[in-house]
């Protein structure tokens, strides 16, 4: 049976909201902890957009692993770690003020900016998307090792 869509489902947007509130407080303090950094270069919102791609590559590679048995399980852990942490987590509207900002006095620094962004964080997406299907199918290998192994009774002959 399908799921219903997420504005249906009070299940999903509980979860999406849960992520939603970690991810903005783990931003905060990401933010907060890096605050001698930001300038008007906002290496803040960089490291927070990058490792979000990362982050996101790897959520995404390691719920690709989970048998389809776990499809509603896998549902769950999207919406609570690729839906909302990860979309509080992220910014993407800061990305662009801050390259907006940028481009009226440093057109070149503001497009630098906004590239770097945008190639570094889908290479990040992918690495993370590869460490995540590794630790994802390591983690089945192991459950299915764990399994008693069910053998028939067939006559070989």
């Amino acid at each position: 049976m399908a799921s219903p869509p997420i504005y249906r489902d009070p299940r999903g947007i509980a979860l999406i909201f849960v992520g939603g509130i970690a991810g903005s407080i783990a931003r905060g303090l990401l933010t907060e902890a890096l605050g001698p950094l930001t300038s008007h270069i906002g290496w803040g919102t960089l490291v927070v957009n990058l490792s979000g791609a990362l982050m996101l590559g790897f959520i995404v590679g390691f719920i690709a692993t989970l048998p389809p048995v776990k499809e509603e399980r896998a549902r769950s852990w999207y919406l609570v770690f690729g839906t909302g942490f990860m979309g509080a987590y992220t910014t993407y509207s800061t990305l662009v003020n801050e390259s907006v900002g940028q481009a009226s006095t440093r057109l070149v620094s503001a497009g630098a900016y906004a590239a770097l962004t945008l190639v570094v964080g889908l290479a990040l997406a992918g690495v993370g998307m590869v460490a995540g299907l590794k630790v994802g199918t390591r983690r089945e290998l192991r459950r299915a090792k764990r399994r008693p192994a069910t053998h028939s009774q067939e006559d070989p002959a």
